[in-house]
């Protein structure tokens, strides 16, 4: 076991220290839809959610990986913003955001091995209200993991880019841009208390609780292979918004078992998530796809940015904490940090069925329809502040569906 776990850490940390080599792309601003945050859930604590424990339909937009791990505890997910968001609080600026995933886990296929598949639809767009022009993305990912004491996932979005935002020079006109790009990400998923003492119990009070630490190393590469469709530009004005992220998160809590239910009285999370903006300022008349940048070299640095959360002029670090109690309420606070936005705050809340369906499921679990009702079904309603207390705050409304066809 020790030696396994050796092997997946060394293998992670292979890739992740690897340099990044920022690629020129030509073409319209393909900007706003995926560098703006996603998961109206994460959007509380900065954006952070490449290592995402919950499931969350949106989260996979920032790393295909979480898709499969997602799908060993739930059947299908959908996420999506209930109505347009208001991007830095203008009228004229509308973004939406959707995804669902489709998953199955095959169990115990030998002793405590596991592999766990799912494939999804992930959809953004962002438009000008007062305008035709718009831009949108439209992806396609595949995920699979590996469980054996620990979970291994990979995952890749196809995706499909177009943009008919005009630039700032007025004899640019009539200007689309088509660009088809991939997302591909890792992650990997400790659940520590499980492997130390998966059966240990505390007696508090009369309470018997289990307490509960998980980890999460997550790491992405967006928006890489571009093929660039432009006409009537007399301009290549903006580079692809492709970005490298690395992050984590950890999760601590308890646990409350009894013969009727087992309630997760209190969850603390941190998340962090180091984000590598992978493009250059300026104007080129380059059209060579292939075109390298050798004063462009960044190397995302785990002590400074994971460990000391350093941000830069080139390194964003979105990070935050989470607070939820028996499974219905959660409050988080979080920062945006990094390349001319500095300790930009963000915080929200939300409310999950979960912990409303076990306590139901007390009173009218003995009916089998409602019995299955209350374990295949979960619903999450969220609501976040982006630049929190500023005249350009953006509040984002989301909701994510959850369900199990088959119980476990």
């Amino acid at each position: 076991m020790k030696s396994i776990m050796l092997f997946l850490i060394l293998s992670v940390s292979i890739i992740f220290s690897q340099e990044t080599i920022i690629r020129e792309f030509p073409g319209a601003l393909l900007y706003y839809p995926e560098l703006l945050p996603g998961s109206a859930r994460n959007n509380a604590v900065g954006g952070a959610s490449v290592a995402n424990q919950y499931p969350d339909a949106l989260s996979a937009n920032a790393n295909p990986a979480l898709a499969s791990l997602y799908s060993s505890r739930k059947n299908i997910l959908f996420g999506f913003y209930p109505g347009s968001v208001q991007w830095l609080g203008s009228e004229n600026l509308e973004l939406n955001n959707t995804s669902i995933i489709a998953g199955y886990y095959f169990r115990n296929l030998y002793k405590e091995l596991g592999v766990s598949v799912a494939a999804g639809y992930t959809s953004k767009s962002f438009k000008y209200t007062n305008s035709n022009q718009k831009e949108e993305s439209d992806g396609f990912l595949l995920s699979a993991a590996i469980n054996y004491y620990v979970t291994l996932s990979a995952g890749i979005t196809f995706k499909s880019m177009n943009s008919d935002i005009l630039p700032a020079y007025p004899e640019d006109k009539n200007i689309l841009v088509e660009n088809n790009v991939a997302d591909w990400g890792l992650l990997l998923y400790v659940p520590v208390t499980k492997l130390a003492y998966n059966e240990s119990l505390l007696s508090i009070s009369g309470y018997n609780l289990r307490p509960h630490l998980n980890v999460s190393l997550g790491y992405t590469r967006k928006n890489t292979g571009s093929k660039t469709s432009i006409e009537n530009a007399m301009y290549n004005y903006a580079y692809m918004p492709a970005t490298s992220t690395l992050g984590y998160q950890v999760n601590f809590g308890f646990t409350s078992h009894s013969r009727t239910a087992n309630f997760q009285m209190l969850n603390i999370s941190f998340s962090l998530d180091a984000d590598e903006q992978m493009y250059l300022d300026g104007f080129t008349d380059e059209y060579n796809l292939e075109h390298y940048s050798d004063d462009a070299k960044v190397k995302l640095n785990v002590w400074d940015n994971l460990v000391m959360m350093h941000s830069s002029d080139r390194v964003i670090i979105r990070r935050g904490w989470r607070l939820s109690f028996m499974e219905t309420f959660s409050y988080a606070r979080g920062v945006f940090d990094g390349a001319n936005n500095r300790n930009r705050g963000t915080s929200g809340f939300g409310f999950s069925s979960k912990g409303i369906f076990k306590l139901l499921q007390r009173e009218f679990g003995r009916n089998k329809i409602m019995n299955y009702v209350f374990n295949s079904l979960q619903f999450d309603y969220y609501i976040s502040d982006f630049f929190k207390d500023e005249d350009v705050e953006t509040r984002f409304y989301g909701l994510n569906f959850t369900f199990n066809y088959i119980i476990h």
